[in-house]
């Protein structure tokens, strides 16, 4: 997330649908608990990497992302979803429309009217 040049959150994780279901990665570093908003077990699992850092320093974090990318290819090469319900998203979209900051920030770049078109129709559709 850029919020301008000197603030930038970067997360990677493995956010899972269902509150309370703690998934761990052995492959990958484990979260050390320094931010308050991404709880592992609650949609977030043991592995969430968070990281403040400026614009000109998003790519010294490219290494650990692409760890995450292949294992996530990997986990997706080894269970294929299946069907097409997804009830199960509802309570992580609404959980994240409660608790993302992402609808403020958008508020103040387009207007609530946009932002919330945005929140609700493409970022948290299923909530």
């Amino acid at each position: 997330m850029g919020f301008f040049d000197k603030k930038v959150i970067i997360v990677f994780d493995f956010q899972h649908p269902v509150e309370n279901y703690l998934f761990s990665h052995p492959d990958l570093p484990k979260a050390d608990g320094s931010f308050r908003f991404f709880e592992p077990g609650n949609h977030f699992s043991e592995n969430v990497y968070v990281a403040k850092c400026t614009m000109s320093e998003v790519n010294e974090h490219l290494d650990i992302f692409k760890k995450y990318l292949t294992a996530y290819k990997d986990m997706l090469e080894c269970e294929q979803p299946i069907g097409t319900d997804f009830s199960t998203y509802c309570d992580f979209d609404s959980y994240m429309k409660k608790l993302d900051p992402v609808s403020g920030y958008l508020s103040g770049k387009f207007g609530k009217e946009k932002a919330e078109s945005l929140v609700n129709d493409f970022l948290f559709c299923y909530g």
